[in-house]
């Protein structure tokens, strides 16, 4: 056979079998019932073949020498097959949007294999690339090995550096590539724990993608978690700056507005981008910045604030009851506002709880019978006849179309209830028909 790297039979046989696996399982997400594959040595010819059948009619369609196979693959290396498309490798997660067309732990068993055993166990136990294992810490590990944490720290290092040096490593770096551009399209600075989630939810396969992260540091930057920003990783250094910056100064707008909605806050970062290239003014990598600053989140609608308001993330029914009226924009029964509670917090939120704290809150006035808007939309608390001493005492001598007309801005209430009161013994109306306070 001809090829860049011949693979063997023994190779063949573990493509054959993997890609039997696959295909039975992609099948099964979008043609259930069709054609099945799977991977049978003859044990008179002794020639291993991929069975196709027909699980409908029990009978088998074809069969693949794997001989036919491995002459057919021949001209790829061994590495191309076995470092199967993680879209395949997992069908229930086909339709991510990040998908890498390798195995991360099969690259990283490739890399260790140039270390010696300790050197291997190190590496393998600081990163966590072995099973659901946490990361271990140096002294933990230089208490196994007699030895001291400086000097597993310097066997460490030492590991990495031999690893970028090898051939394998030079030999991985078209997958370190593949990493490279599918962090440039996702936007060139992306949330590591987004990042990994989207490709994998296996932790040790990301834990692996972790380690090639630390491996590739030319291909690659770092960024650790700070107190405004979540764990990123980039592949522009000035583009990352840029964003950076950009997140800090937003954020302190957000600090002082409060909130702002979605189409706001994507017409003013698009603003300041600058030079900025056009494919990155996407509203999609847009909101993927945004949630890389600890500083801005989301409210439960869907506006942009600081991230620690409680408009943002509501500590209690107080919160979430003034999120809600804010959102309606007009006063609501506090039945009903009990109930959008429910919906949005994805909790029971009890009618008698929501209502007491309706009415201890100074954010929320009583406008009419059990309906509440808020103190900033211009509402006063008191009953209607308060509410008309208010407006007179303010404004002066009124009409009774003026004081109508004014009482109702302030309260949902049928009109005659405010001129019952209106002609009360409380107010009189002075020589030119206009009603005023009694004492005056």
């Amino acid at each position: 056979m001809t090829g860049i790297h011949p693979i063997d039979f023994n190779e063949a046989r573990m493509v054959a079998t993997r890609l039997c696996v696959l295909c039975n399982a992609v099948l099964s997400q979008y043609n259930p019932g069709n054609r099945c594959f799977s991977h049978q040595r003859d044990v008179t010819t002794r020639q291993s073949f991929v069975k196709i059948k027909d699980p409908g009619i029990k009978t088998t369609i074809e069969k693949i020498p794997l001989r036919a196979i491995a002459s057919t693959i021949s001209d790829k290396t061994a590495d191309e097959f076995l470092f199967t498309s993680n879209v395949l490798a997992n069908p229930a997660d086909s339709t991510r949007a990040l998908a890498i067309t390798f195995k991360p732990r099969l690259v990283v068993s490739k890399l260790l294999a140039i270390l010696d055993a300790r050197a291997s166990d190190i590496i393998e136990r600081r990163h966590a690339l072995a099973g659901e294992r946490a990361s271990e810490t140096l002294e933990s590990i230089g208490v196994s090995y007699a030895i001291t944490r400086e000097r597993v720290r310097q066997i460490e290092n030492a590991a990495i550096k031999k690893i970028r040096r090898s051939t394998s490593f030079r030999e991985c770096e078209r997958m370190l590539e593949e990493l490279q551009t599918s962090i440039a399209e996702s936007g060139m600075l992306v949330s590591e724990e987004e990042y990994l989630n989207g490709v994998t939810r296996d932790r040790s396969e990301q834990n692996c993608l972790r380690f090639l992260f630390v491996l590739g540091e030319c291909f690659f930057e770092i960024y650790p978690e700070d107190d405004d920003f979540v764990s990123c990783i980039g592949v522009d250094t000035d583009l990352a700056i840029r964003i950076r910056s950009l997140m800090r100064s937003i954020s302190s707008v957000l600090r002082s507005e409060g909130l702002i909605a979605d189409a706001e806050v994507m017409k003013r970062f698009s603003e300041t981008l600058g030079s900025v290239p056009e494919q990155y003014r996407d509203e999609r990598i847009l909101r993927r910045w945004l949630t890389l600053s600890k500083q801005i989140g989301r409210s439960p609608f869907g506006e942009w604030g600081f991230a620690r308001s409680p408009s943002v993330s509501p500590r209690n029914i107080d919160d979430f009851a003034y999120l809600v009226l804010r959102k309606s924009g007009s006063p609501m029964h506090f039945r009903e506002i009990a109930k959008v509670i429910g919906e949005v917090s994805g909790k029971s939120a009890h009618v008698a709880t929501t209502h007491n704290s309706l009415v201890k809150d100074e954010r929320f006035v009583l406008v009419g019978r059990g309906l509440y808007g808020l103190s900033e939309w211009g509402f006063t608390k008191g009953v209607v006849r308060e509410v008309i001493k208010e407006i007179l005492m303010n404004e002066g001598p009124c009409t009774e179309e003026q004081v109508l007309e004014k009482v109702l801005r302030k309260r949902r209430v049928k009109p005659n209830t405010v001129l019952v009161n209106l002609r009360s013994k409380y107010f009189t109306k002075n020589s030119g028909g206009k009603y005023q306070l009694a004492n005056t």
